[in-house]
């Protein structure tokens, strides 16, 4: 089957060192772990067949037997305890190091059972797992080999990568000793590494490719034709975030003042045509997320002019956007906050950066008085403690405050259930006060698929999973 691919996967395939979805959707195919999503969203086994949470910080998992990495070698329980050490493990610069950090220890029991000991109670664990961002088990020999995974793939997935040829193609292989009985049922994969939308729409139109990722207001053109046009839930968050350890951000009153100022359904209309729904900080229809009818989203300009003038910028201020080159829908977003903060005052001067030199720039360095990016599916306390805790290293808007550190830890570790939604509302409506994200919107996401294409079941931000599944039914 071949796939118009949105994107280059330009840091690497290495699943425990890439924070790009263009690079989780290239490995997605070749690495699985202990458990995962299903379409419904439900945790199923995977690498693991069962788990028992012993009490509130030890879970112990057993393992299929029988599993092949694609070099041939069995998998065991030596290789999860390596994959999650080597991910929190300094010297590997994983980004999901933080995600992981409550591990206290992983004891392998036997060839076929692993126990994980946390240091307190972690009810994301599970979640955190399934989504396959640092939860890849992976050989240790090859990563001993090759010094990481950036250019090699050796996993336990439905398919086998081939070929990469960066900017161009990825050509993946049915594994033939997965897991799954009879799955996966393609032969295998290439992935036309297509970044222009339009370009995506006119091949798939030819009947050039199979099967396209498309944004809506593309999408919506196809309505009358005889491609199966295919709605995927979505909990993509599409942010403005600023920089809250650089001034002028660093005053709580100037960034209550730009959150006065956005008018979200002029961004939801302007960059997604409407084809979405607005959001708070977790993506609405997630779990914890806030009904829609609660978010706070009342334009009042008179009142963010005030709080400039109390900052001490009654003639407001210069400042940049900055953005990657990733999708065109972060320039969008980008120029309709430019024209919303003209109007108390502030002058922005918008950036476009290639996605590595971006990345390396917003993530790496935080190097950016604003930026716009697309935070993807994650485990629920991970937008609210990883994003916010004072001590947190994925804190990525520089918001070292600690004020909300104990509504953050609350959302991460609270054993009650009723005392994390509590800790989940509470903090969100903080955020969206004075927080540095301006959040807007979460927006519907849709692939088109030639009317052969059969047993497409998606999942949430369509997980590449999905496609074990698929088959191409043609004579």
């Amino acid at each position: 089957m071949v796939v118009a691919h949105q994107s280059d996967p330009a840091e690497g395939l290495d699943p425990h060192k890439t924070i790009g979805f263009p690079s989780h959707r290239a490995f997605e195919l070749l690495y699985t772990s202990l458990v995962r999503y299903n379409s419904a969203l439900e945790i199923e086994p995977d690498l693991a067949t069962e788990w028992d949470q012993q009490d509130s910080t030890t879970w112990v998992f057993t393992l299929r037997e029988g599993v092949l990495f694609h070099n041939g070698r069995e998998f065991t329980a030596d290789d999860v305890k390596y994959s999650f050490e080597r991910v929190v493990d300094p010297d590997t610069g994983s980004p999901y190091a933080s995600v992981y950090e409550p591990i206290e220890s992983i004891d392998v029991v036997d060839t076929y059972t692993v126990r994980i000991n946390l240091k307190h109670s972690y009810p994301g664990l599970l979640d955190n797992i399934a989504m396959l961002r640092g939860s890849a088990i992976v050989p240790r020999e090859v990563v001993e080999e090759n010094g990481d995974l950036s250019l090699v793939a050796v996993g336990t997935g439905a398919f086998k990568l081939t070929s990469y040829v960066p900017d161009e193609e990825i050509t993946y292989v049915r594994n033939d000793d997965f897991y799954r009985d009879g799955l996966p049922y393609l032969d295998g994969i290439v992935y036309q590494i297509i970044t222009d939308e339009t370009s995506r729409l006119a091949v798939i139109r030819s009947g050039a490719v199979d099967f396209a990722a498309l944004g809506p207001d593309t999408a919506v053109r196809l309505e009358n034709s005889e491609l199966n046009v295919i709605e995927v839930k979505n909990w993509e968050l599409p942010q403005f975030m600023m920089n809250a350890s650089r001034p002028p951000f660093d005053d709580p009153r100037v960034r209550e003042a730009i959150q006065l100022a956005v008018d979200r359904n002029a961004i939801l209309n302007g960059v997604a045509g409407g084809q979405g729904v607005l959001s708070g900080p977790i993506p609405t229809g997630h779990a914890y997320s806030l009904p829609v009818e609660d978010l706070p989203y009342e334009v009042d300009l008179d009142r963010a002019r005030a709080l400039l003038a109390e900052a001490g910028y009654p003639d407001g201020f210069s400042t940049n956007i900055l953005t990657g080159s990733l999708r065109p829908t972060w320039a969008d977003f980008a120029i309709i906050m430019q024209s919303q903060l003209a109007q108390i005052g502030i002058d922005s001067e918008i950036t476009i950066l290639e996605w590595g030199v971006f990345l390396s720039r917003a993530f790496g360095e935080k190097d950016f008085d604003t930026r716009i990016v697309t935070a993807t599916i994650q485990e629920p306390s991970q937008y609210t403690y990883d994003y916010f805790h004072s001590e947190h290293r994925r804190n990525r808007a520089e918001f070292f405050t600690g004020e909300l550190d104990e509504l953050a830890e609350l959302t991460a570790t609270a054993s009650s259930e009723e005392e994390r939604a509590a800790a989940f509302r509470e903090m969100q409506l903080a955020l969206l006060k004075d927080g540095p994200i301006v959040y807007s919107y979460t927006p519907f996401e849709y692939v088109a698929l030639q009317p052969y294409v059969k047993g497409f079941d998606p999942i949430a931000s369509w997980r590449r999973h999905a496609l074990e599944t698929t088959w191409l039914d043609q004579d």
